[in-house]
C-alpha cells in the first residue's frame, strides 16, 4: 500500500489578509494571500515530504489511461492514496485570542494537489485555508457555513505540488474543531498551467488548450456569456482515481425559484458516486484568445437522483446537495440556471457548451437538427442529430447541454456515430448525438414543469424570473365561417386532440392535430363555444389543456323591455333589448318603428348591463298601435330582427311633471302641472284619485312605490344606490315616464 510520510511544520502566524467569504479556488493578488507579519517570531520546520511508493508505476498507469481514453468516456487524471492527518495534533499558536496552526505538504511533479476530509468540523468563527503561495492561488476560507458535508468532504483541485494548510480559529475554538484527513489526491492533467509534471511519454498535460484546434474558447462569444456560468465539468472520486466523467448544465424551472437541478447524460453519472461527485463551476479562459487558465473556478460536491433516469435518451435530472444560488462561495460569481424548450417550432441552427477533454469550456455550433429513432434493435432511443460546423465533440463532452437559435437547452450530448474520420473536417464527420428533451418529460415534468402549467419553454435565469412559453390557440375570435384555429407552440411529439363545447354550435366538434378547422353549424347558429386542445406526452402520463372562447354566428335578440303598453303622445318611452351574456360582443344595435311618426331618442340601445344598457326612449307622436323591434351586430354582422312588441299611444294626458334636482342625491322634489291636453286642472286631478308614483331601475326592476295626494311632493330616495332610473307617475287619465339620476 502507498505510504505517505511526512514530518510537521507548525508556524505561528498573525495574517492581516482579506477574506473573500467563499469556498473557491483562486488565482489572487500576492497581497491577499496569508503571511507572516514582520516582527512575529517563527520556527523554521521542513515541509511534509510525499514520497509515493512505486510511483512511476503508478504514473505510468495514469499516462497510459489518459493516451488510451475514448470518446464519450471520462478521464483519469489523478490518484487518491492514504494520506493521514489530524491537525487535533499540530500544536497551535496564539496571539490577542486568535490561534493559528499550519502544514506545509510536499508531492514534486504534481500539477494539482487535493484532499479528501474524513471529517471536517469547524466552528461557527473558525476559517481553513489550502495555499499555494508559489501560484498565489487560494481555496477558501472554508467555514462552518460553506462546508456542506463534514464527513467525505473532498478539496478539490488545487495547482502545484507545494501547499500549505491554515486553520485561524478563536482561543476557545480551537480544541473543538476537527480536521482529520485520510487521502490526498496527486494530479497530473494540469488544468492552471503550473507544468510541473514531465511526462513519460510526452502526453499533452495541461488541459487548457488540449482539446482539438478547432475548439474556441466560450469567451469568444460573447451572447451565450449568461449561458456558460451554468455550465459545470463534472469530477468524481471512485476508489482511488480522480476523472473528469462529463459536463452537465444547470436547468431553470417552471416555479423559477433557483432549484440546483442539473441535466446530464446517464452514461456518465453513476449513481453510486453521485455523493462523492463534484461539479466545477466557471473553468473557462479569462479570454477569448490565447487560451489561458480561468484564475476562478468554484467546486460543490454532492448530488441525488431527481426520479428515474431515461435510457431512451441517455438523459438524467441531479439535485445538488449545495444550491449556488443560496451560497456564499458564490456571491462575486453567481451561476445561470439555464432556460429550456419542447417546443415543435422548428430550429434553425444549434450551439453547445461543453468540457472537451477536461478543457475550459468551448463553444461548437451545428446545422439543422433532425429526429433520429432507433426503434429497430432491442431497445427504443431518441436523439437529436446535426452536423458540427463549429469545434469538436471529445471525451468529456458528454452530458453537455445543446441550445436551439433561441438559446434554450433541448437536450444534452449522448456522443456521435462510429467512424475514424472524425477530426475539425466538417464535411466527413459522423453526426453527434444528443437525447431530446421533449422525449424524457414524463419522467422529468414533475421537476421542470411543477405546476403542470404546461409549459413549453423557459428562458435562462440568473436574478430574476425570466420569459416562460405556453400553448395558446391563434384564430378569430368570431365565427363566422369556415376558420382556422391552430395550436401554437405545441410541445414536440405530444398528440394534440380538440373537442368543441357546446358541440352544436358548429360543424365539426372534434378532431386531431394543432389545426381546428371550423364552421358555424347553421345561418341561425349563435352563442359561445369553447375550442380545447389537449395535449398528452409520448409517454402519457403528462396532460394538459389549452382553450379558447369563439363567438358563433351573427348575434340575436331575446326579447324587448318595456315598462308599459300603452302611453300618452309625444312622452319618450324608454325600450331596452335583450341579449343575455353576449354583451361584450355588441358592436351596434338598430331599431325600428312602425309607423313612423316618432323620435328615437340619441341612446346606445345596446343589450348590456350599466353603463351600456340605457336603450332607447322614443316618443310617438300619433294616436295609434305601433310596433317596435331591434337587431344587433357583432363581429360577423348583423343579427335578425327580433319579434316585436306593440305600445298603444292616446291622446289623452291631462297632466304633466317635473322633477328637481335632477341629478338628485337623496331627496327629489316632484310637482304635478297641467298637461297639453287638459280637461281637469291639476288639483282637481288630485281630488279624484292619488297620483301613484314608481321608480324602476334600468332592467325593469321595481325599486320603489309610493302615492302623492298633493301637487307638490318631496320623495325620499336616499335607499337608491348610484346611477340611472326611470320614475313613472301613474293616474287613471294616464302614465308619464321621466329618466332620473341617482348621484352623489
Amino acid at each position: 500500500m502507498m505510504k505517505f510520510y511526512f514530518a510537521l511544520l507548525v508556524l505561528l502566524l498573525l495574517l492581516p489578509f482579506y477574506s473573500k467569504g467563499q469556498i473557491k479556488t483562486e488565482k489572487v493578488d500576492k497581497s491577499e494571500i496569508p503571511r507572516i507579519p514582520a516582527g512575529i517570531a517563527t520556527k523554521s520546520y521542513s515541509p511534509i515530504a510525499i514520497n509515493i511508493e512505486e510511483k512511476e508505476t503508478k504514473l505510468q498507469k495514469l499516462e497510459e489511461s489518459i493516451l488510451e481514453y475514448k470518446s464519450g468516456e471520462g478521464m483519469t487524471f489523478g490518484i487518491f492514496e492514504e494520506f493521514f492527518l489530524n491537525f487535533d495534533k499540530v500544536e497551535s499558536s496564539c496571539l490577542d485570542g486568535t490561534c493559528y496552526k499550519e502544514v506545509s505538504i510536499y508531492s514534486k511533479g504534481a500539477n494539482t494537489l487535493g484532499f479528501y476530509f474524513d471529517q471536517i468540523l469547524l466552528g461557527p468563527n473558525s476559517e481553513f485555508y489550502i495555499i499555494n503561495d508559489e501560484e498565489s492561488f487560494l481555496q477558501g476560507p472554508f467555514t462552518k457555513e460553506t462546508v456542506n458535508k463534514t464527513e467525505g468532504f473532498i478539496s478539490g483541485l488545487i495547482p502545484g505540488e507545494r501547499l500549505r494548510l491554515l486553520l485561524k480559529a478563536p482561543e476557545n475554538e480551537v480544541s473543538t474543531n476537527r480536521i482529520v484527513i485520510s487521502e490526498a489526491s496527486y494530479g497530473i492533467y494540469d488544468f492552471f498551467g503550473v507544468n510541473k509534471y514531465t511526462s513519460n511519454n510526452s502526453i499533452q498535460s495541461a488541459c487548457f488548450g488540449c482539446s482539438a484546434s478547432c475548439n474556441q474558447n466560450i469567451k469568444c462569444f460573447s451572447t451565450y456569456e449568461e449561458e456558460s456560468h451554468g455550465v459545470m465539468l463534472m469530477l468524481v472520486k471512485s476508489g482511488g482515481t480522480y476523472s473528469t466523467i462529463g459536463t452537465g448544465a444547470l436547468l431553470n424551472n417552471g416555479k423559477q425559484d433557483y432549484e440546483p437541478i442539473v441535466l446530464t447524460a446517464v452514461h456518465v453519472s453513476p449513481t453510486i458516486y453521485l455523493d462523492s461527485m463534484q461539479f466545477m463551476f466557471h473553468y473557462r479562459s479569462p479570454q477569448c484568445n490565447p487560451t489561458s487558465n480561468g484564475p476562478t473556478n468554484i467546486i460543490v460536491q454532492g448530488a441525488s437522483p431527481l426520479g428515474p433516469s431515461d435510457g431512451t435518451t441517455d438523459l438524467r435530472l441531479l439535485k445538488l446537495d449545495v444550491n449556488p444560488h443560496n451560497s456564499p462561495v458564490f456571491n462575486n460569481n453567481p451561476v445561470s440556471y439555464l432556460g429550456w424548450s419542447i417546443n415543435s417550432n422548428p430550429i434553425g441552427s444549434v450551439v453547445g457548451i461543453h468540457h472537451p477533454v477536461s478543457d475550459v469550456q468551448k463553444f461548437l455550433a451545428g446545422d439543422v437538427p433532425s429526429l433520429r429513432n432507433d426503434t429497430s434493435g432491442p431497445g427504443n432511443y431518441y436523439y437529436w442529430e446535426f452536423n458540427l460546423t463549429n469545434g469538436l465533440l471529445q471525451p468529456v463532452s458528454s452530458g453537455s447541454p445543446l441550445l436551439d437559435d433561441n438559446k434554450r437547452v433541448i437536450g444534452a450530448n449522448h456522443g456521435r456515430d462510429p467512424g475514424d474520420n472524425y477530426d475539425c473536417n466538417y464535411s466527413n464527420n459522423p453526426k453527434v448525438l444528443y437525447g431530446r428533451l421533449n422525449r424524457s418529460w414524463d419522467i422529468f415534468s414533475q421537476y421542470l414543469d411543477p405546476n403542470n402549467e404546461g409549459l413549453v419553454a423557459l428562458n435562462t435565469i440568473t436574478n430574476q424570473p425570466g420569459a416562460e412559453t405556453k400553448g395558446y390557440i391563434e384564430g378569430l375570435d368570431y365565427l363566422c365561417s369556415s376558420t382556422n384555429y391552430e395550436l401554437k407552440n405545441s410541445p414536440l411529439e405530444f398528440s394534440i386532440n380538440w373537442t368543441v363545447s357546446p358541440a352544436g354550435l358548429v360543424t365539426n366538434s372534434s378532431g386531431t392535430g394543432p389545426i381546428a378547422n371550423l364552421s358555424p353549424s347553421s345561418p341561425s347558429a349563435s352563442g359561445d363555444a369553447v375550442l380545447t386542445f389537449t395535449i398528452t406526452s409520448t409517454g402519457g402520463s403528462v396532460q394538459t389543456e389549452v382553450n379558447k372562447t369563439i363567438k358563433v354566428g351573427k348575434p340575436g335578440v331575446s326579447s324587448i323591455w318595456s315598462a308599459t303598453s300603452s302611453t300618452g303622445l309625444n312622452l319618450p318611452v324608454p325600450f331596452v333589448a335583450t341579449y343575455p351574456d353576449r354583451c361584450d360582443e355588441i358592436l351596434d344595435a338598430e331599431w325600428d318603428v312602425y309607423p313612423t311618426t316618432v323620435t328615437i331618442m340619441e341612446e346606445s340601445g345596446f343589450p348590456c348591463a350599466y353603463p351600456n344598457n340605457t336603450g332607447v326612449q322614443i316618443s310617438f307622436h300619433n294616436s295609434g298601435s305601433y310596433s317596435v323591434r331591434v337587431r344587433v351586430k357583432n363581429g360577423c354582422g348583423w343579427g335578425g330582427w327580433s319579434n316585436p312588441t306593440y305600445i298603444q299611444a292616446n291622446n289623452f294626458l291631462a297632466f304633466d311633471y317635473t322633477v328637481y334636482p335632477n341629478p338628485a342625491s337623496n331627496e327629489i322634489n316632484i310637482e304635478i302641472q297641467d298637461g297639453p291636453e287638459k280637461s281637469t286642472s291639476s288639483p282637481d286631478l288630485i281630488k279624484q284619485s292619488p297620483f301613484e308614483v314608481n321608480i324602476f331601475d334600468e332592467l325593469g326592476n321595481l325599486m320603489l312605490s309610493t302615492e302623492m295626494s298633493d301637487t307638490k311632493f318631496k320623495l325620499d330616495v336616499s335607499a337608491l344606490t348610484e346611477g340611472y332610473y326611470f320614475m313613472h307617475i301613474k293616474h287613471d287619465k294616464g302614465v308619464i315616464r321621466k329618466k332620473i339620476k341617482i348621484e352623489r
